[in-house]
């Protein structure tokens, strides 16, 4: 099937399209759910490192002029902090898990301890802090299995909502070119262009 232009796709239709998890939503919390923190947040790390991947190349024109999957975890986290794609908050967290995976990767007798997990919790958006409080309670598992979980799914919806916003903004700008395209140059008004966008004179 040939792959509808911006224009043509419906409100439904990019809801369907953007609303889609990058990755396997079953596979990651199955391994979330088995051996320790360490290996955990090993795990939860190569998911965030894909997430930031995707959020990056979907937002830019020629991804392909730049080695995306090449850079490093901080690397993406400031590029994507910089794009205005990712909000204080979740650059702060970003980089707090980054450095925690660092220090289990560059030191043999590690130990990733609770109070790793409460930093963590802490330093999460404040909207997610209640969510994996209560995750915790109900199903068990350790805190931090919940909190690498709950920012996880929250960091793709976030992806998602960019790339809904991408292809709205590429609908309204093809319908406003296609509305330039049908009006004549030498009378163009308000009216005129609200009726060759298909609104109301009032809309």
């Amino acid at each position: 099937m040939t792959e509808k232009k911006p224009i043509d796709l419906t409100d439904n239709e990019i809801h369907e399209a953007s609303s889609v998890f990058s990755f396997d939503v079953s596979e990651c919390s199955k391994r979330l759910k088995r051996g320790d923190d360490w290996q955990r947040t090993v795990h939860g790390h190569l998911f965030f490192d894909h997430i930031l991947t995707a959020m990056i190349t979907e937002m830019l024109v020629r991804p392909t002029e730049l080695r995306i999957d090449r850079m490093a975890f901080a690397t993406k986290v400031e590029l994507a902090s910089s794009m205005g794609l990712l909000s204080v908050e979740w650059r702060g967290f970003l980089k707090a898990f980054n450095s925690l995976r660092n220090r289990i990767a560059h030191k043999l007798d590690f130990r990733v301890t609770r109070r790793h997990a409460v930093d963590l919790v802490n330093g999460s958006p404040d909207a997610l802090k209640v969510v994996i409080s209560d995750e915790h309670e109900r199903f068990g598992g350790t805190l931090l299995q919940h909190c690498i979980k709950i920012n996880l799914l929250m960091l793709d919806i976030i992806r998602q909502h960019h790339v809904a916003v991408r292809l709205h903004h590429a609908k309204q700008a093809a319908r406003l070119r296609a509305a330039l395209d049908n009006l004549d140059k030498r009378g163009i008004t308000i009216e005129r262009i609200h009726r060759a966008l298909g609104e109301d004179d009032g809309a």
